[in-house]
């Protein structure tokens, strides 16, 4: 486990067959730089975590409201074929889901809710190195 800027892990820590990122995506304002950031030390899986929308098509939600200045609780929702993308954009293919209903204990949402866990097996040299080089 690291505790530290999730935008720029450190090569220091190694390298790892497993790279596991546990609902914290939509959390995140920028999580393809969380996601670029984990992916560099996976040698064999990326695992990723989070609630999405049961869609087959790419789609991201900026959640926040402007004029709503309660607590954000999410930056971003996500379908399920916008996680598969953004894996596959990294140089992951989405081998498998694994879908469960852990309880939320956020006040005011107390309850199980649906998450999907995303794992990706490391296919070779990713997008974005191609498209950088």
């Amino acid at each position: 486990m690291y505790y530290g800027n999730i935008y720029d892990l450190p090569d220091g820590l190694g390298r790892f067959d497993i790279v596991v990122l546990g609902m914290v995506l939509s959390h995140l304002r920028d999580p393809f730089q969380a996601l670029y950031s984990g992916s560099r030390l996976s040698t064999t899986l990326l695992i990723v975590t989070n609630q999405t929308m049961k869609m087959e098509e790419p789609f991201a939600c900026f959640m926040p409201e402007p004029d709503d200045k309660s607590l954000i609780t999410a930056w971003w929702g996500f379908s399920d074929g916008c996680i598969t993308r953004m894996l596959g954009v990294l140089g992951f293919r989405v081998t498998h889901t694994v879908m469960s209903r852990p309880e939320c204990l956020v006040r005011g949402r107390e309850g199980h809710e649906l998450c999907t866990a995303f794992v990706g097996e490391r296919m070779g040299t990713d997008l974005i190195d191609a498209l950088t080089s």
